[in-house]
């Protein structure tokens, strides 16, 4: 069998047809490639977005720093004010103590007469 000779426009359009179709497949892979990378970079974005408000909503439950600095100098007061009143009973108990020691003693002496 021979071949039979193929005229120069027959190869010129069957090479641009080709070339034509291996740039159509490449097209398509582009954009699905893109699409593809699109919806990822959206999915990262709303996950993205989903942290932000977590933050948000978590920064919301923390107090700040000027809030903070007052009630430090509110539980200080209160302390020291519970330090004074701890103290004013100790000394408060060990007085009754010596009066009522002082108390039983004089009875008894009284008593033992």
């Amino acid at each position: 069998m021979a071949e039979e000779p193929v005229s120069l426009r027959q190869y010129v359009d069957t090479n641009f047809e080709l070339r034509d179709r291996a740039l159509k497949i490449q097209h398509d892979a582009s954009e699905q490639a893109l699409q593809l990378a699109t919806k990822t970079l959206e999915a990262r974005l709303d996950k993205l977005n989903e942290l932000r408000a977590e933050v948000t909503s978590d920064r919301s439950n923390f107090i700040t720093r000027m809030e903070f600095d007052a009630e430090s100098k509110r539980i200080d007061s209160l302390e020291k004010w519970q330090a004074k009143m701890i103290g004013i009973g100790v000394i408060t108990a060990a007085v009754l103590t010596i009066v009522a020691g002082l108390i039983g003693a004089a009875v008894a002496k009284l008593l033992s007469r």
